[in-house]
């Protein structure tokens, strides 16, 4: 129960902490473009003023001319706006190429600044994704810590919960192990009778089975005395079978003997007579 109310305390405190980070780092990131872009935009300035502060020198050139024409003669001074006036349209073209290629190479400093701070911007923002990246990879692992932990916490509860079935299991054997061990000794002495009233009847038919290998050895003798009579009778059976067959034969041929003799005296008879 402790762990899981530490988790539960834990994931909105993580979570409180991971957001105001993400926004530091976030802000850090912006006041540096920030810095960068007014430190690049300074610059570009300077060099405008720069190009002012030259076209009020070139403007003011003719006027330096101006202030000192008294000093020179009426000729002088006509071959001199003579001579000064070409150079000075020459000069006023080369000045209008120079502002053109300045206000180009400003251009494209410019660009090339914008191009910089966009791609410090995508290096910062690429950085920052990382940062976010490992600070969501973090609570994610936090995350998985806390899962492992309430699984944990989990399984200790389940295993509390067997444990507590266990103790009332055994509570509740121990409560009828009274009535089981009065119940054995019940059982022991009914067996111890049994076994009493066994053993009497053991010797009873111990003594049984004495009288009645002795009435087998008799009845053994007996059977042997019967078996020899037998074979006795058997023989004199045999011996009387063979002695009417002799009487038989023997009759047979008494009966034969007077009609041999009365056959004999006939023919004795006949012989006479003829």
């Amino acid at each position: 129960m402790e762990i899981t109310s530490k988790a539960e305390v834990m994931k909105p405190a993580l979570l409180k902490v991971s957001i105001p980070l993400a926004i530091s780092v976030a802000g850090f990131v912006c006041a540096r473009i920030m810095s960068r872009r007014s430190s690049t935009v300074s610059s570009p300035k300077t060099n405008v003023c720069y190009v002012f502060n030259d076209e009020d020198s070139f403007h003011s050139f003719p006027s330096t001319m101006e202030d000192e024409e008294p000093m020179v003669n009426d000729t002088s001074l006509a071959n001199m706006k003579m001579g000064v006036k070409p150079k000075f349209e020459e000069i006023l073209g080369f000045r209008s190429q120079i502002e053109d290629l300045e206000r180009r190479a400003w251009e494209l400093e410019k660009q090339f600044v914008s191009y910089c701070d966009l791609k410090e911007q995508e290096s910062l923002l690429t950085e920052l994704k990382n940062m976010v990246l490992l600070e969501i990879a973090h609570v994610e692992f936090l995350d998985r810590e806390i899962s492992s932990a309430e699984a944990e916490n989990e399984r200790l509860r389940n295993l509390v919960v067997q444990y507590v079935g266990v103790l009332e299991y055994i509570e509740h054997w121990k409560s009828k192990n009274g009535s089981l061990q009065r119940k054995v000794k019940r059982l022991l002495r009914r067996t111890k009778q049994q076994s009493r009233v066994k053993r009497d009847q053991n010797m009873k038919i111990e003594a049984t089975e004495a009288e009645i290998l002795r009435n087998c050895d008799g009845l053994e003798t007996r059977f042997n005395v019967i078996k020899k009579l037998e074979e006795e009778v058997r023989e004199l059976h045999k011996i009387m079978i063979e002695g009417e067959v002799i009487a038989m034969e023997n009759y047979n041929e008494l009966g034969n003997e007077p009609e041999q003799l009365q056959k004999d005296r006939a023919a004795e008879v006949g012989e006479l007579i003829f």
